[in-house]
């Protein structure tokens, strides 16, 4: 299934996703605004559509040629997947931007030139970046991901910075109470609500 597809939209439907991830285990007011965002999601079967602005409409168009550059630097080949849906609960889902061979992943970000630099200045990934990986990881069951800055307009020298990402059995650990506990609430929430599963 192609990501942005319609079908891709109606499987991602009530499942925490990689773009939740930071949310779900963020502060209270953010696992608010997902709860409500889920429920909403519930009530009307279907999600809403977030306006793409240039910088995402760029990410988007820019994919493609950031993954060539991705397989061109680490000699790795970058299978594409629309959804990928964990094992364990239905409801947990994530949608990588690609999968290397049996055991990794790739997330490519790219942030814009200023954005991009503040990564290069700071040596370090963003954090919710992490936690995007890191979901993909505890969903797939894979051992790594790369997470892959990239700025075509930038010199070749400044181009791209690659994070490799793992996932220690504490964090799992951590994203497994948090799910459930999250997804508990929001059982008893929609219930509350008056909305069956």
């Amino acid at each position: 299934m192609e990501q942005r597809s319609n079908e891709w939209r109606a499987a991602r439907l009530g499942k925490i996703t990689g773009t939740r991830a930071a949310a779900l285990m963020g502060t209270e007011a953010a696992q608010m605004t997902l709860l409500c965002e889920m429920v909403r999601e519930y009530a009307t079967a279907s999600s809403k559509e977030i306006p793409m602005n240039a910088a995402m409409k760029k990410g988007v168009d820019d994919e493609d040629l950031a993954c060539s550059a991705y397989a061109l630097e680490t000699g790795r080949t970058v299978t594409h997947a629309g959804l990928i849906v964990s094992k364990k609960n239905p409801r947990l889902a994530m949608s990588p931007d690609g999968l290397i061979n049996t055991c990794g992943g790739v997330e490519i970000k790219n942030l814009g030139e200023e954005n991009h630099i503040r990564v290069l200045l700071s040596g370090k990934p963003d954090p919710k970046h992490v936690i995007q990986c890191e979901w993909g990881l505890f969903v797939s069951e894979r051992q790594w991901w790369d997470l892959y800055y990239y700025a075509k307009e930038m010199p070749t020298i400044l181009v791209s910075r690659l994070f490799r990402i793992t996932l220690t059995a504490a964090k799992r650990e951590k994203m497994v109470v948090a799910a459930e506990a999250f997804l508990a609430r929001l059982d008893t929430t929609l219930e509350t609500l008056g909305l069956v599963l």
